[in-house]
């Protein structure tokens, strides 16, 4: 049998931002409510490489689709001109397991990830929430701009980002697809001041993002931490946050919250909740207060990205 391949442009020819961000909301729903199955995340660190691989399986009953993600995170890449993040995709049918599509999934990652972003502001911030600051601007950082967009009026964005280049990069991709106000700032404070919105998208194993950094008010998108060790939020800032995570075990063993789960400093009980649960019942936060976005990326988004593009496709 001939399995069909599809690339990352045809995934971005067929799906959408507002697309993604309706797709994965609902994908949270049904993770929530345990119509989709998703075991964690299995790793293959490859220190002496700078890097790992993770397999992430899951099965999908919307579409009626299995399969499994093999995705790379090679962060100094980008010293080599090259992504840091490379997927693949296999789905299967869950009847027979044959393999029913190849995808090409560094876009479809990307993408969804962007989304899951959107789906938190939507549901932990105030529908009068317009300013953004992004601390990292590379391509995550555009995605989250472009999913955010669809649900909320953004009328102001700063950026800091260690390299100049990449920072004026999502300063001119912004500036050409809105009249917001843009603002590339050298200084974490000075960018984080005051904002509604915080999106953080970096490697770093050190926090970049204290509590004296962040508003009341202020939400977190904390992006970059994926795997253990890493962590971008302070302890201080993450104990004084309302937590909402993707995926509570995925959480507590490489999101932001890791490192502070392994210290036993945060517990956890002290999670609010998943954010599909959040979803469920919207009661469950106080959108005027701070509250942090744990974001690991799960294996059912993917499924549900990966099994919207074939119906379309299929016609």
């Amino acid at each position: 049998m001939t399995v069909p391949f599809y690339s990352n442009q045809d995934i971005v020819d067929n799906i959408s931002m507002k697309e993604a961000v309706e797709l994965v909301e609902k994908a949270f729903c049904d993770y929530a409510q345990n119509k989709s199955k998703m075991p964690e995340k299995i790793y293959l660190n490859l220190p002496e490489f700078h890097g790992d691989f993770r397999a992430m399986p899951a099965y999908d009953s919307r579409y009626n689709i299995a399969g499994v993600k093999w995705v790379n995170s090679h962060a100094q890449n980008v010293k080599k001109n090259m992504a840091s993040v490379s997927a693949m995709l296999l789905v299967n049918s869950p009847e027979t397991g044959l393999p029913l599509a190849i995808v090409e999934a560094s876009e479809l990652t990307a993408i969804r990830t962007g989304a899951a972003g959107a789906v938190a502001v939507k549901y932990c911030t105030p529908k009068t929430a317009k300013s953004i600051a992004f601390v990292g601007a590379g391509v995550q950082a555009r995605y989250q701009y472009e999913c955010i967009r669809e649900i909320r009026s953004i009328e102001s964005v700063t950026i800091m980002d260690v390299h100049e280049a990449t920072a004026q990069k999502l300063y001119t991709f912004i500036k050409e697809k809105d009249s917001c106000d843009v603002q590339i700032c050298t200084d974490i404070e000075e960018a984080t001041k005051d904002r509604d919105i915080i999106v953080t998208s970096t490697p770093v194993k050190s926090p970049i993002l204290d509590k004296g950094h962040v508003g009341a008010h202020t939400h977190i998108n904390a992006i970059g931490a994926d795997a253990p060790g890493k962590q971008e939020c302070s302890i201080d800032l993450i104990k004084s946050s309302q937590i909402i995570v993707d995926d509570t075990d995925q959480a507590m063993h490489s999101g932001d919250i890791n490192t502070a789960v392994q210290d036993k400093v945060f517990l956890k009980q002290e999670i609010l909740s998943t954010l599909g649960e959040l979803l469920l019942d919207s009661s469950l936060i106080d959108v005027n207060q701070r509250s942090l976005f744990d974001s690991t990326g799960l294996a059912v988004q993917d499924m549900a990205m990966a099994g919207y593009f074939l119906e379309k496709i299929r016609g």
